[in-house]
């Protein structure tokens, strides 16, 4: 069975991977970049390694539910700037010895792109949706907060897509990363409210999919639909290639499947035998504000 159409990603992904090109000749001034500062004094470093817990303890005090207490952030502006400054001198490409140790360039990257995200919103507040964020050219209407905006780190100036796709995602991307970060909008996936370490990092992982694929993998099911979380569509090449990697199954759904309970997948699994068919709803990009969440 096809489970989803490919025209539709097809055409996005070429035009994607175009936009990618040109910002890599050094074009991007084109997209109507906006460089995004930070004023505050960088963190402080240890000796060895890095310390993630000022961005644990900022995330357990402003996340609630997966969601951002954005007035609470506002009155911790100095200490999330202070996290991306250091974000913006250190990292893999700049310290590779502070990141060695197996998963501590994952951790860094996981931690660097949610951070950015709420730099990102913070400096453009107030916000109704990142969809308010337009560059010059936007490969995806109304999303140009993912290309237009430029941020410090580990030396370079860098994107949010090629953050996501180049340095998390990869040419064989894990799929598990898709629930780990987010986008500051409904449709995202939960913001943890804890840093990923790297000691553990696989297991941390594990959970944020797991928690993400019982909440909102399927939203409704019967003998007709099965109605899956709007990733499916987006990413559905990404799922059935780590499905097939795992040999949990050959379509993106699989991915899913593997992460519910046991009854719960047998049914759904049942009801696409049976013949219903995928469907999933647009995407939501009103802003992930926890005061504003019914």
């Amino acid at each position: 069975m096809e489970a989803l159409p490919t025209r539709r990603r097809v055409v996005r992904g070429l035009a994607l991977t175009a936009l990618g090109a040109i910002a890599a000749v050094g074009a991007g001034e084109v997209l109507g970049v906006h460089r995004i500062p930070t004023e505050s004094p960088a963190s402080p470093l240890p000796a060895e390694g890095f310390d993630w817990g000022p961005w644990s303890a900022l995330l357990g005090e402003v996340v609630q539910d997966g969601f951002v207490r954005y007035d609470l952030l506002a009155a911790r502006q100095d200490r999330l700037e202070a996290i991306c400054a250091r974000l913006a001198q250190t990292g893999p490409r700049t310290d590779p010895e502070r990141f060695a140790a197996p998963g501590a360039a994952l951790a860094y990257h996981l931690n660097a792109y949610n951070a950015l995200v709420l730099l990102g919103v913070r400096q453009h507040w107030p916000l109704t949706s990142i969809a308010d964020v337009h560059g010059a050219v936007e490969p995806v209407p109304h999303l140009g907060f993912f290309w237009a905006l430029r941020f410090r780190l580990d030396g370079r100036w860098r994107h949010l897509y090629g953050l996501e796709h180049d340095s998390l995602l990869g040419p064989e991307p894990d799929a598990r990363i898709h629930a780990a970060i987010n986008c500051a909008s409904w449709s995202c996936p939960p913001l943890r409210d804890t840093a990923f370490v790297p000691e553990g990092i696989d297991q941390q992982l594990d959970t944020a999919t797991r928690d993400w694929a019982r909440r909102f993998g399927i939203l409704e099911a019967d003998a007709d639909t099965v109605l899956v979380h709007p990733l499916m569509d987006l990413y559905a090449d990404h799922f059935a290639a780590h499905a097939r990697r795992q040999g949990w199954g050959d379509r993106p759904i699989d991915f899913i499947l593997r992460w519910l309970d046991r009854p719960e997948a047998a049914r759904i699994d049942g009801l696409l035998t049976g013949g219903a068919q995928l469907a999933w709803p647009p995407y939501d990009w009103r802003l992930n504000d926890a005061r504003t969440r019914r």
